[in-house]
């Protein structure tokens, strides 16, 4: 008993020591907390931290304020910390709880700058949609950054009158049957925009917006119907909407126009109309038809125009040839020039080199996609002189150019290198190549062209996306589902997430394939049992998984890829042969 009560009490005596030095040690860490160098930072610039990671993560407000009392008046006392609302499906647990934190957050901005971003496809409630537009209408004045993605019927539940004074970017997305006209009032300061510089819409005409001055207009993008509803020309907008609202942005740097099908009317029809762009250095065609292009080039005048980039529905080779009638003194000048989708042979390469003439200060060229192949006959006649073509070009790049042999490249690059000092013409210093990996050139191919260039880029091939000629800024492109963030410790938590990407490893066993899993064994008695037991673990020994099946997936595809590229070649060989 008496060893007992000796044990015990210095298991007692042994606990309070533990307890003592659990004690000093937070005694220690809050010492050395007192003491620690961001301690020593003074609160200005504790609060533009606060105002930039506010600005990269949806709650961190809430996370800094729960840091410590100092943090929490800071952060409460820097408005900007407050000025960011974000509906993130991944943060909120519904509708209703971004709601109220939107209006904590309206409250706390006080006067500060507001950055909107409400993507509202699907779009909520009837209810949600009014309480949040009430909500919001008495602070559009001061937001400065603005974009709403959300369905046509909601649009106009969208009271957005008061938007527009501090306003320097807008980016507003419907759904693809906003076929009826819509209006956009901006409120305007002295019959203008005046902070504007960036305007993004989609599914939505031109029409839309008020006629006003944008001095401050940069970059604008018109996304227009992403499908069309049979040839009633619903689809197709007016050209004079669109050449006032580029009247309007005199100062306008960048200019995107994706499935924009323009139609003429009145003096338009014989006299095209002029639309000076000093300013312009960009100017990007995805989707659009030819007609429409020519409207585009005939109107404009842009002196300093330095890029265009021209991306063809490769769905649509009829209107491919026209690629000749793009004849503008607009483009005489530009120094890069990017075509996507274009198809480069047979009868259509003539209009291309065409086109080529016609821009003789280009030393930048994209080929990007040419449905079946690039014509060997093009690296002909860029390989011959005395008239080069393009004789400024030092920088090409090819992507995903079927049937590509290195002795054309090679020739090509050796060719302007050999005449450098006889003729006009400059080196080829930069070439970079995308090719699927059946595609790609031998390694001393490869070493060759390394000794014909300064620098020589090998990238790999983006995955083919059955949508990829839908703008990535439309409504319609809808991005994968984004990796779900881990849960945060605050009052809202994190929802399940809608839908599911279509590239992840879970559709091969999803929607688009049956699950290939061993079927249950089957209950008998007898002989037949066991002989069905057998066959059973037999097939489940045999039974393929879900890595073995997307191997030999992408082993399908790789020889069905290298069928068609051989049948290709032997064709375009064998019509050169003839041709000899």
């Amino acid at each position: 008993m008496a060893h007992s009560s000796e044990i015990a009490a210095l298991d007692a005596k042994r606990l309070q020591l533990a307890r003592d030095l659990d004690l000093l040690d937070k005694q220690r860490a809050h010492a050395l907390a007192r003491i620690a160098p961001i301690r020593r930072i003074v609160d200005d610039i504790l609060a533009y931290i606060f105002e930039l990671g506010a600005a990269d993560e949806v709650l961190f407000p809430e996370k800094v304020s729960a840091v410590s009392r100092h943090w929490r008046n800071v952060v409460l006392q820097t408005p900007n910390a407050w000025s960011n609302l974000i509906w993130d499906r991944r943060a909120f647990v519904s509708f209703g709880a971004f709601t109220r934190r939107a209006a904590v957050l309206l409250e706390r901005s006080q006067a500060a700058s507001l950055t909107i971003l409400l993507d509202l496809l699907p779009s909520p409630l009837d209810a949600d949609v009014h309480q949040l537009s009430d909500l919001l209408h008495p602070h559009l004045a001061r937001c400065a950054v603005f974009h709403l993605h959300i369905d046509t019927n909601w649009l106009s539940v969208m009271s957005l009158s008061t938007l527009g004074p501090n306003l320097r970017e807008i980016d507003i997305r419907t759904s693809h049957n906003n076929l009826a006209a819509t209006s956009l009032s901006l409120s305007e300061v002295d019959g203008c925009v005046p902070w504007l510089q960036t305007l993004i819409l989609s599914n939505l005409p031109p029409s839309s917006l008020a006629p006003t001055r944008y001095p401050s207009l940069r970059n604008l993008q018109l996304h227009g119907t992403q499908w069309q509803f049979g040839n009633d020309g619903s689809h197709e907008w007016p050209w004079q909407t669109t050449a006032s609202l580029l009247d309007s942005s005199p100062n306008l740097q960048s200019l995107t126009l994706n499935r924009m099908e323009f139609i003429l009317d009145g003096a338009e029809l014989l006299t095209p109309r002029k639309i000076v762009l000093k300013s312009l250095k960009s100017l990007t065609f995805e989707c659009m038809e030819t007609r429409s292009i020519a409207i585009v080039l005939e109107s404009l005048e842009a002196p300093f125009l330095k890029s265009l980039k021209m991306r063809y529905d490769p769905t649509k080779m009829g209107d491919h040839w026209c690629i000749h009638r793009l004849e503008a003194p607009c483009i005489v000048g530009i120094e890069e020039l990017e075509v996507e989708g274009y198809a480069i042979y047979g009868s259509n390469l003539p209009w291309f080199l065409r086109t080529l003439s016609m821009v003789p200060r280009l030393t930048k060229l994209t080929i990007a996609n040419p449905p079946l192949f690039l014509d060997s006959r093009f690296f002909d006649i860029m390989s011959t002189g005395p008239n080069w073509l393009v004789p400024r070009l030092n920088d090409l790049h090819l992507t995903a150019c079927a049937n590509l042999h290195g002795q054309d490249l090679i020739r090509l690059l050796r060719a302007r290198s050999v005449h450098l000092t006889s003729g006009g013409v400059s080196p080829i210093r930069s070439v970079t190549l995308k090719t699927p990996p059946w595609n790609m050139l031998e390694e001393d191919v490869l070493s060759v062209i390394r000794l014909n260039v300064e620098e020589l880029h090998l990238l790999p091939l983006d995955p083919y996306l059955s949508d990829r000629f839908m703008a990535p800024t439309s409504p319609m492109f809808r991005v994968a589902t984004p990796t779900p963030l881990p849960p945060i410790d605050h009052a809202w938590d994190v929802p399940p997430l809608l839908g599911t990407p279509f590239h992840t490893d879970e559709n091969v066993n999803g929607v688009f394939m049956p699950p290939l899993q061993p079927q249950p064994n089957a209950v008998s008695t007898g002989t037949s049992s066991t002989r069905r037991s057998s066959l059973s673990r037999a097939r489940s020994r045999r039974s393929v998984g879900p890595e073995a099946v997307k191997s030999i997936t992408n082993m399908l595809l790789i020889a069905s890829a290298t069928a068609l590229m051989t049948s290709v070649t032997c064709y375009h060989l064998f019509s050169r042969h003839v041709r000899t």
